[in-house]
């Protein structure tokens, strides 16, 4: 056997393997860094109330409105929900692992499609033991100027994945 030619071989068996390899990653590794970052929605700084980019009186009774507030290029989806008592706003994420907290199919409660999380529209845990969210929604301060209608959040990121509340990325 010719030693130049079975080295020549290794080699090609060595591109063929690395980037057999490198595709995997790519066909794994892709989605799953995509997915990671769409959940991964960087709120903005707290130190200020942000306007909200719609007015109480365009929100229905009882009908819950997401929206997305920017401060800058940093954005942060919540939920709005206007009842007989005022208006109430919650983060859209998690308190499980994160995920982005949904309305549910019924629109008469939240539900995280990640692990099926749900809470009730005013942000309490449903579900007992059933339920893998350790605390209810986060609620956001909010302030509506009587005169315009205008809503304004404080809009503060918590830790998912505990019974606490615990502000992180020093945002709260």
């Amino acid at each position: 056997m010719d030693p130049h030619n079975h080295s020549k071989k290794r080699r090609t068996l060595r591109v063929l393997v690395s980037a057999t390899g490198c595709a995997a990653l790519g066909l794994v590794g892709g989605p799953s860094f995509r997915l990671l970052l769409a959940n991964a929605d960087p709120a903005p700084s707290p130190a200020q109330f942000l306007r909200v980019p719609c007015r109480v009186g365009e929100l229905e009774l009882g009908r819950p409105r997401r929206v997305v507030v920017a401060d800058g290029p940093l954005r942060s989806a919540i939920w709005l929900v206007r009842s007989a008592h005022g208006t109430s706003a919650f983060a859209a994420r998690c308190p499980h692992l994160g995920c982005s907290v949904g309305l549910a199919e019924n629109a008469e409660s939240f539900e995280c499609p990640c692990h099926h999380a749900t809470f009730s529209l005013t942000g309490t845990r449903l579900g007992g033991a059933h339920n893998p969210a350790p605390r209810d929604m986060d609620p956001l301060e909010l302030s509506v100027d009587d005169a315009t209608g205008d809503i304004h959040v404080r809009v503060v990121q918590y830790l998912p994945g505990t019974a606490d509340r615990v502000a992180v990325g020093g945002r709260g």
